[in-house]
């Protein structure tokens, strides 16, 4: 083409290499050729031809590169460079699709108790590998030694107590078996003995240490002795819930002080040491998604490790209109597009010293209050507002109009209000989901010391089952007024329903636990229902806890020695009968 010719306005500004590739792209390579009659190649006259032809020289320019004189394949595979976005004051933002997935509880029919809900994530068939696996393990380290096996009942009942421990705590879970009466605890050492307790928390295992790969193997996987109990849970929280409109990801942590590699130490957090976990949760505190940090990979250092976390717990919920929230160390203008493609409506503060942000204006410039926006051609839109000091939020669906009022308080103890951009207000309201998980969790937790390192992390996500269900049960029964203690306190009762606690002791019937009180007494279902034979024995004259009112007493010599009731019993009534079969 002569220097002089007017290119097509396609081609202007293009590399003498995009040129060359625009110009002679239909012209087939020498690996590209066909076959048919038609082509040339196909006839000897046409060979000898071309063989005759002499090679074509080519002028060299100054300005040409290395790059311009490869060959032309070497361009056909050329990755698609990201442009950088374009600020301005005059875009727009794409208004957020309206909502309209189903979320709350899914798969669950005809299940409202406690007990029930608890068992829908901490299922038998995760109960019964737990079993196999320990008693797997107490026999490949006791060497022929004999030895009594776990059963699930008493698997159950050993998660009770250490539920019930985080309710009623001590210093040490041998305290409860003091002859110390200011230690000992009646109810919990009825329960079990203290050395088959210490014998199920040394050889409780989950994962075959047969089998656990080495470690610098292609298969070496740090959470090995725990990861089928994982994924179990991981499973069981994404079938029984779908999540709402606002979700939030943040960082929990799991307290540990031990030796470990996964141990990170975060100085600015209240829980210093211990396991990162990456958490995807629901406004009402519920578990949908979770990750532990098992750290980098390799010697190199981790590039881009928000970003990557932030895809992985996303995946599933790609164009349903769900709005995302998380804080500086996940954002950056490059997910915040990637997630509006995904059409996942994204909102979080953003560290100012990010690629691709615009230049704002100084902070001696602002007062409290003012704030300085910008809108990308690709519909991202950010802020800087000035209040105490300067915040920096992001969002790829809010619009650079939207503005509300905030109440700050002078120097002069005056309260007057200040503008405030409607996207940090949205920020401050549904950023604290995981905040909300973590404080469900830490008001009765288990605090179970152990040298072993993954036992923290076992009585962390059993504490985690306990805050799902009850966010089920909060969902299923929006009127129910069942705090977080006495749910624990139910599923606690459940657990232990089927373990024998009604034992003489030196003649004497073991203390029972308080109970609530009521005009009448209260027997939870899984003991006034259970299959252990209820056997009436004489007693004091009381009155009788099915038959007998305010109105009309009715006083009887029997009671049940399981449920620890007064209930008549003669030949003219039988309320021992009624009460067991309502």
């Amino acid at each position: 083409m002569d220097d002089n010719e007017e290119l097509p306005f396609r081609l202007v500004g293009l590399s003498r290499a995009e040129l060359y590739n625009e110009l002679y792209a239909d012209i087939p390579l020498g690996n590209e050729s066909g076959n048919d009659s038609d082509d040339i190649g196909s006839d000897s006259e046409n060979v000898n031809e071309f063989q005759n032809i002499e090679p074509l020289e080519l002028e060299i320019d100054d300005d040409w590169e290395v790059d311009d004189l490869l060959p032309l394949s070497n361009f056909r595979d050329v990755p698609v460079v990201r442009q950088k976005p374009e600020w301005n004051k005059t875009y727009n933002v794409a208004v957020a699709t309206h909502f309209s997935e189903d979320s709350g509880t899914v798969n669950i029919s005809g299940i409202s108790r406690p007990c029930q809900l608890f068992e829908l994530f901490l299922s038998d068939n995760i109960l019964d590998d737990i079993v196999f696996q320990t008693n797997l393990y107490a026999t490949q380290t006791r060497h022929g030694r004999m030895f009594k096996p776990l059963t699930i009942i008493e698997l159950k009942c050993f998660l009770g107590m250490n539920l019930l421990m985080g309710l009623k705590k001590l210093p040490s879970y041998r305290d409860y078996w003091s002859s110390a009466a200011d230690f000992h605890g009646s109810f919990v050492s009825n329960l079990m003995t203290v050395k088959r307790f210490g014998w199920i928390l040394t050889n409780l295992h989950i994962n075959d240490n047969a089998l656990m790969p080495c470690r610098g193997s292609p298969d070496f996987y740090k959470l090995y002795k725990i990861r089928p109990f994982l994924s179990s849970l991981q499973t069981n929280f994404l079938k029984y819930f779908r999540p709402s409109e606002f979700i939030a990801i943040d960082e929990s942590m799991i307290k540990f002080k031990g030796r470990s590699s996964l141990k990170q130490y975060l100085p600015k957090k209240p829980i210093k040491r211990g396991y990162k976990v990456w958490v995807l949760a629901d406004k009402s505190g519920y578990c949908y998604k979770f990750e532990i940090y098992t750290g980098k990979t390799g010697n190199s250092s981790e590039k881009a490790l928000g970003v990557k976390v932030v895809t992985t717990l996303c995946k599933g919920l790609e164009n349903e209109g769900h709005k995302l929230f998380f804080d500086n160390y996940f954002s950056s203008v490059e997910l915040m597009e990637d997630l509006k493609k995904l059409k996942i409506f994204a909102c979080a503060t953003i560290n100012p010293t990010r690629r691709e942000l615009p230049v704002f204006r100084k902070d001696q410039e602002l007062k409290q209050g003012d704030f300085d926006h910008y809108t990308s051609n690709n519909g991202i839109y950010t802020v800087k507002w000035k209040d105490k000091r300067c915040i920096h939020p992001i969002s790829n669906y809010h619009q650079s109009n939207e503005v509300t009022k905030v109440n700050r308080k002078t120097k002069t103890g005056v309260i007057q209000e200040v503008p405030c951009p409607a996207i940090l207000s949205d920020y401050n309201a549904h950023m604290n989901s995981v905040d909300k998980l973590d404080q469900l969790k830490s008001c009765y937790e288990i605090d179970r010391k152990s040298k072993k390192w993954w036992h923290r992390i076992f009585f962390h996500f059993l504490d985690v089952c306990i805050v799902n269900a009850y966010v089920l049960h909060k969902q299923l029964d929006a009127s129910s007024k069942l705090s977080m203690k006495d749910f624990r306190r139910e599923v606690i009762t459940s657990l232990i329903s089927h373990t024998k606690i009604c034992q003489k002791e030196n003649g004497q019937m073991p203390s029972k636990p308080i109970q609530i009180k009521k005009h009448k007494p209260y027997v939870p279902p899984e003991i006034r229902h259970r299959e252990n034979a209820h056997m009436p024995v004489y007693g004091s004259r009381r009155r009788c806890a099915h038959c007998s009112t305010r109105e009309k007493q009715t006083r009887t010599d029997w009671m049940c020695e399981t449920c620890n009731i007064p209930l008549c019993l003669s030949k003219s009534k039988n309320c021992f009968s009624d009460y067991h079969n309502v």
